[in-house]
């Protein structure tokens, strides 16, 4: 199926926009992780998928699964174990979106000397991949300490 072709076809036939994304979020979801995957790569395809839709499209995966090879087979248990493990990780808090960090753009202006603009984003993004690693670290003190590494980090990105 070709997006751009889906997403004409929603507008063309007055979808809303919120109808749309579902949608489209479902049939174009990344490639699941294996059951076995590390917590950091299931947060990470959560993320990717977005927490409203990962489970559903973990669901629709299930099912096709088990009518295409049946509802014992390994890569139904395998999708379904996936699910139960996403699901505890929503469940527990997990860290998804730069709205979920313990830092925000007026602590880094206020703490850090930053001016208002895209590169206050460009940190928290960068923040945001820390925590997805390591949840521990999604705390005002622990980001805030992470914040001069990161700016050098980036400043040595766009000089490259």
């Amino acid at each position: 199926v070709d997006r751009p072709l889906l997403e004409a076809w929603f507008r063309d036939y007055r979808y809303s926009n919120s109808e749309r994304e579902d949608a489209l979020s479902l049939v174009f979801a990344p490639a699941s992780p294996g059951h076995d995957a590390e917590p950091a790569d299931l947060r990470r395809f959560a993320r990717s998928v977005g927490r409203d839709h990962v489970l559903t499209v973990l669901a629709l995966r299930r099912c096709l699964a088990e009518v295409r090879d049946g509802q014992d087979s390994d890569t139904a248990r395998s999708v379904a174990a996936l699910g139960q493990r996403i699901d505890k990780l929503l469940r527990a808090g997990a860290v998804l979106e730069v709205r979920d960090l313990a830092i925000k753009g007026g602590d880094l202006i206020r703490d850090h000397g930053m001016q208002p603009g895209p590169e206050i984003g460009r940190v928290l993004d960068a923040l945001l991949e820390r925590t997805l690693d390591d949840p521990s670290v999604n705390s005002l003190e622990h980001l805030g300490a992470l914040v001069p590494e990161v700016c050098a980090v980036l400043a040595r990105e766009d000089r490259e």
